[in-house]
């Protein structure tokens, strides 16, 4: 198993496959990973499998959907990121991206969302990128700013899922082919 303590890292971002199920089920299986996110929890590998199989192929040949992407640290799966397709018409995709506990807190997602950012700004389409974090979640939130993202909103109890409410941010990122 990679160690993310080690002073060398090589992470990188690829299209996700089936094959990475195994690798990736214990981020979905885990209540506290999911929590402020629009994932559910997953109890077994062949339903979260079936929901890969399906997020896999959502939306796939729009202009503005981009992954989901498997986020790799020394070619292991680690997380997944993208960016989810909204208004085609004003150019507009919402950036989100999920990681295991056990890589929290290194610097990993960060450079999983600047390698995100980068390939989507090869998009000639993409204007906008939106993005929400539950306040709580300061270290989100903390990525979103570095990379420029300004806040826009504070919806006070914006975040629902089953019986967890919480206050949410919400940020945009004009891209340079904005008007």
């Amino acid at each position: 198993m990679f160690d993310p303590e080690s002073s060398y890292v090589n992470l990188s971002i690829r299209e996700t496959q089936l094959t990475d199920t195994e690798a990736l089920f214990p981020i979905f299986n885990d209540a506290e990973t999911v929590k402020y996110t629009n994932f559910k929890v997953y109890d077994t590998k062949e339903k979260f499998q079936e929901f890969l199989h399906g997020f896999i192929n959502l939306n796939q040949g729009e202009p503005l959907q981009m992954g989901p992407f498997c986020i790799l640290c020394n070619h292991q799966p680690i997380g997944l990121c993208g960016m989810q397709q909204q208004e085609i018409k004003d150019g507009s995709t919402e950036l989100w991206y999920i990681l295991h506990p056990q890589y929290w807190g290194k610097g990993l997602t960060k450079k999983a969302v600047e390698l995100l950012i980068l390939k989507a700004l090869n998009s000639q389409e993409l204007k906008i990128i939106n993005a929400t974090a539950v306040t709580k979640n300061t270290a989100s939130w903390k990525i979103l700013e570095s990379f420029g993202f300004h806040r826009t909103e504070e919806r006070k109890r914006g975040f629902q899922k089953e019986s967890l409410i919480a206050d949410l941010y919400s940020y945009v990122l004009k891209t340079k082919t904005s008007k």
